[in-house]
């Protein structure tokens, strides 16, 4: 060797990297392969939206702004968000929480017509969500809801983003609610309005956290 030459490493130093990366790799492999035929999905039957490649795409900004999303994720206004309540089983089933807007179609079961939870399907009814008043809360306007409530619509939201089959998909535009508008009043057992005699704003009763309900 050359006085001066650069010694490179030695061979033998790394080939011990090289072989756990290798022996990790055959692992792995290994394991997908085992989990197909002996389950028939190469994940073992675990499911989450980060193992969906819809979910991946979701995620992927491409020119002008858009996203991939069957083609868009965009902004809806309220009618075109309507089109997407479920009575058309060529679309999907969009939803929207506090003007985020979620493909729910893997539970057609649930927001499809017939469905438990239809109501919420192809609008934005944030203010149902907590006050369970099912009738005259299926809106967006969360005025006059108290500290607890607020915390409970958060948990909502946050179901709807970290779950395993739903996806965020865009967001509604809600036109400005006049100053004058009354605030919804609050509902009785059957979710029949409550007439209250006194002017002003009616204030919701506080509502039982209904965030650990399963939709």
């Amino acid at each position: 060797m050359a006085r001066g030459e650069d010694v490179g490493p030695d061979p033998d130093e790394r080939a011990p990297i090289g072989n756990i990366l290798r022996l990790l790799v055959i692992l792995v492999v290994t394991a997908l392969y085992a989990g197909y035929f002996i389950t028939g999905d190469p994940w073992w039957g675990y499911e989450s939206k980060w193992l969906t490649m819809r979910h991946w795409k979701s995620l992927i900004p491409v020119g002008g702004g858009g996203w991939f999303y069957d083609g868009t994720q965009k902004a809806y206004t309220e009618s075109q968000l309507l089109r997407y309540d479920g009575t058309d089983p060529e679309k999907p089933i969009l939803l929207a929480i506090d003007g985020t807007v979620y493909d729910v179609t893997e539970g057609r079961r649930i927001y499809g017509p017939g469905g438990g939870y239809h109501q919420f399907a192809g609008r934005d009814a944030a203010r149902a969500y907590v006050t369970g008043c099912f009738k005259i809360h299926l809106t967006h306007d969360v005025r006059g809801l108290t500290e607890e409530e607020m915390k409970s619509l958060t948990k909502w939201k946050d179901f709807y983003a970290n779950h395993e089959k739903y996806r965020k998909v865009g967001t509604v535009y809600h036109p400005p609610i006049h100053p004058s508008t009354p605030i919804p009043p609050p509902c009785d057992s059957k979710g029949d309005p409550i007439i209250q005699p006194q002017s002003g704003p009616h204030l919701p009763p506080a509502a039982s956290d209904k965030s650990s309900g399963e939709l």
